[in-house]
């Protein structure tokens, strides 16, 4: 067996609420001794997001033309909705889109 071994493993629907925070696995690894579990919080990505979502939009509608003014309308506390109408135009996961989106 390899030293490291790495297996991928979707939980769209797993999420971890801790001190007020909402998690959500991001990211897996799997090694001879250990199994390693990265998350990602999900209230400083909203925070991130709502600071600067103008700029955020214009580069998600470059890439998806697709997107419509009103499919990317940013409302406090929609934040998943708006994932979701990124998600299905990309063809990416959830997790795939918030990294992406925390990236540009």
């Amino acid at each position: 067996m390899d030293k490291d071994c790495w297996f991928g493993v979707e939980f769209p629907q797993l999420s971890i609420v801790a001190t007020g925070h909402s998690y959500f696995i991001q990211e897996l690894k799997l090694t001879s001794y250990f199994l390693t579990v990265k998350f990602y919080n999900m209230e400083a990505w909203k925070e991130k997001i709502a600071g600067n979502w103008k700029i955020l939009k214009g580069k998600i509608q470059q890439q998806y033309g697709e997107l419509t003014d009103d499919d990317l309308v940013y409302e406090k506390g929609k934040e998943d909705e708006l994932v979701g109408r990124i998600q299905k135009a990309s063809g990416k996961t959830k997790e795939q889109v918030m990294e992406w989106i925390d990236k540009l």
